[in-house]
């Protein structure tokens, strides 16, 4: 009787990937480091490994993949030295949307820390609540702090419902040309087409398919599957 065995490939892991990536970024091979890069960055989405892989796009001609890679290596670890690549490499693209400042800088920091600041502004808030409840049982006729805690109460009100990070200064980025809709449909009033690599600002929420972005003042409306998303490189 015949046996036969099954054998499965192993992966290869990302330290391999990226050291056949770095030998063939070293000898001109851009595309193919990039694809190394690609499969690299799904395991292990490092800041470094993403730059590595923005250089290999540049390098290669492709200048929307490599602003999409350092916008996910900033992200990741926000410095000011990626904005400034950033922005040099869109104007040498003629690509727009890439014009940065201090709030800037300051806003992906929040949006970043968000979920950590949040959780600290209620456990202080808990805090305070129960300081004021066992000094009052202590001492029943001092001045009540009702006041304030309602104060506390509305303020980490609205920080929750309208400090939310899609509010704090996120942008999404064209993969492809893209038409730029006045609404939410197909047949609303095209208002211009977009380049791919163009860095737009979110609005809001979207609706189905579409996303709703600040355009030259106002609001202007992208098909989701015309933008990177997050999990791509």
């Amino acid at each position: 009787m015949a046996l036969s065995y099954t054998v499965s490939a192993t992966p290869p892991s990302a330290a391999r990937l990226i050291q056949v990536a770095d030998s063939l970024l070293t000898t001109g091979e851009y595309r193919q480091a990039a694809e190394q890069y690609k499969v690299a960055v799904a395991q292990k989405p490092s800041p470094a490994v993403l730059f590595r892989l923005a250089f290999a796009y540049e390098q290669d001609g492709r200048a929307p993949e490599a602003l999409w890679a350092l916008r996910r290596a900033y992200e990741r670890g926000p410095d000011r030295s990626i904005l400034r690549k950033m922005d040099a490499l869109a104007a040498a693209h003629h690509i727009t949307g890439y014009e940065y400042g201090d709030r800037y800088f300051f806003l992906t920091l929040l949006r970043r820390n968000y979920q950590w600041l949040l959780e600290a502004g209620l456990f202080v808030g808990v805090l305070l609540a129960t300081g004021l409840v066992l000094r009052r049982r202590r001492q029943p006729s001092t001045r009540p702090w009702a006041g304030a805690l309602l104060a506390y109460v509305g303020v980490a009100a609205v920080g929750i419902n309208f400090i939310t990070p899609d509010r704090l200064g996120r942008e999404v980025i064209v993969r492809r040309p893209a038409a730029l809709m006045s609404g939410p449909s197909a047949g609303a009033h095209w208002l211009a087409t977009l380049p791919a690599g163009q860095q737009v600002p979110v609005m809001s929420a979207g609706q189905d398919i579409w996303l709703p972005v600040r355009w030259q003042g106002q609001k202007a409306w992208l098909r989701t599957s015309d933008l990177y998303q997050a999990e791509e490189e």
